[in-house]
């Protein structure tokens, strides 16, 4: 083989090597792409129609294995909860706010299995009810597993963080 073919066999290798890293998605990526939306659903538009909202709603259980264990640290309080009942709770707190902000800030992920996710963040909330405004940061530590091709979450446990 000669010089010019294996420049050529070399970047067409180089190529593969670019395009499966860049166009596969590996775990990171598939986890915080299902936080991105896990986020989307659970925020609330001022002006967000109500069969949007619905839609939302129904798609928040989704995320989450079927029991799903959370911890309320704060509250001493554990709980193996229903998808459905998750998404009831969560729903009911969406229709309590006109408007309603999730964001993940500090997203620690770290993979102990294949297939699972230990994550460690800060959630952000700010919202509007009844005229007034409403802002709370909580530390979230969850594990998500990859159940029959999508990451749910297993566990989640609430830290409230104190007030500064």
């Amino acid at each position: 083989m000669n010089s010019k073919g294996l420049i050529g066999v070399c970047i067409a290798a180089l190529l593969v090597v670019v395009l499966v890293f860049v166009l596969l998605p590996n775990k990171e990526k598939q986890v915080r792409k299902r936080l991105r939306q896990l986020v989307e659903y659970v925020s609330r538009e001022a002006d967000e129609p109500p069969l949007a909202s619905l839609q939302k709603g129904r798609r928040i259980g989704l995320f989450f294995a079927d029991p799903c264990r959370v911890i309320l640290q704060g509250k001493m309080d554990e709980k193996e909860l229903r998808r459905k009942e998750i998404t009831d709770r969560v729903v009911l707190i969406r229709n309590t706010y006109s408007q309603l902000q999730v964001k993940f800030h500090d997203v620690s992920i770290v993979f102990p299995a294949e297939t699972t996710a230990d994550i460690h963040m800060t959630m952000r909330l700010t919202g509007v009810t009844a005229g007034s405004d409403m802002a709370d940061v909580q530390e979230v530590e969850a594990r998500m597993k990859k159940l029959d091709g999508e990451w749910l979450f297993t566990d989640v446990t609430l830290v409230e963080v104190l007030a500064r």
